[in-house]
């Protein structure tokens, strides 16, 4: 990974790579211009590098992929895995919390949870 300027490129042997690309465990998305992108991308089947399936994915300001955390999608905070919004029911946050999110992909808020041993 180079980073000029604050923009971050990829490069294999010397060459910029594009499209989908994994590093390090994480993947990237690089454009025509050989950026990384952030944001929501629409990554093409031309452009996966048979990494995922053709789709929109979530791009955190790092440029890494979203995975595993609460991203904004499309204005509202939705649950994030793998790059896309996801129902995860109720999940162990880093805090050690359970939480709920919804079929919406949102937040549960608003609901009791009673547990049995």
């Amino acid at each position: 990974m180079l980073n000029v300027s604050g923009k971050l490129y990829y490069l294999v042997d010397g060459i910029s790579q594009t499209g989908l690309q994994l590093v390090d465990g994480e993947y990237y998305y690089f454009s025509g211009t050989y950026e990384a992108k952030s944001g929501i991308v629409y990554v093409s089947n031309a452009k996966n590098n048979s990494l995922l399936p053709e789709g929109y994915y979530l791009f955190k300001d790092n440029h890494a992929m979203a995975n595993n955390e609460f991203g904004l999608w499309q204005n509202s905070l939705r649950y994030i895995r793998n790059g896309q919004p996801c129902f995860a029911g109720l999940i162990l946050n880093e805090d050690g919390k359970i939480i709920y999110i919804g079929s919406d992909c949102m937040l549960g808020k608003g609901y009791l949870y009673r547990f049995r041993r």
